[in-house]
């Protein structure tokens, strides 16, 4: 079962990106060091047209990245999805990225808990990853916050870097969120 689009949460609207996503992408996610270093933190020489060919490339997907906009103003603030685990396609991730002025606000846990929500009621997957850097101290507060449980580091193989890894089982969520 696919969720309805756009996912709405109270502050929140999750809806599939559109091309005048593209400059607020860039400005708050890659041109935002404090973000861009935490999830990535290479080199993106035409921040532009990198972003508009991710999003064109998601067009047609089942379960594409979805852009996050405070409902009240539509303004742009990230991005949340529920992706293939690469090297593990048989596996899920949740991965968002907020920019700067939108964190310590809850929206990063708002965001999630409604991707959680399409997850384990919707798709009605097993359990769901969170893979981060282990630096990343936004992202491990909130795997907390989401009752992930701390399962170990793993190797990147694409960048052949260190992720710690996280879970949520699905038993664990529906316990909390019937």
């Amino acid at each position: 079962m696919t969720a309805a689009l756009p996912l709405m949460t109270a502050r929140l609207t999750l809806h599939p990106f559109e091309p005048g996503d593209v400059p607020a992408f860039v400005q708050n996610i890659i041109r935002d060091d404090a973000v861009w270093n935490e999830i990535s933190g290479g080199v993106v020489d035409d921040p532009e047209h990198e972003v508009a060919q991710l999003i064109a490339g998601w067009e047609g997907e089942p379960h594409p990245p979805l852009a996050v906009t405070r409902t009240a103003d539509d303004v742009f603030m990230g991005y949340v999805a529920l992706l293939p685990v690469a090297g593990a396609e048989h596996e899920t991730e949740l991965t968002i990225a907020l920019g700067s002025p939108y964190r310590g606000k809850g929206y990063a846990t708002e965001a999630a808990h409604k991707m959680l929500h399409v997850a384990f009621h919707q798709r009605r997957l097993a359990h769901i990853y969170g893979l981060m850097h282990p630096y990343n101290t936004h992202a491990k507060k909130l795997a907390t916050r989401l009752n992930m449980s701390y399962e170990g580091v793993m190797r990147d193989f694409r960048y052949g870097e260190e992720l710690a890894v996280y879970m949520l089982r699905r038993a664990t969520y529906i316990s909390l969120h019937p």
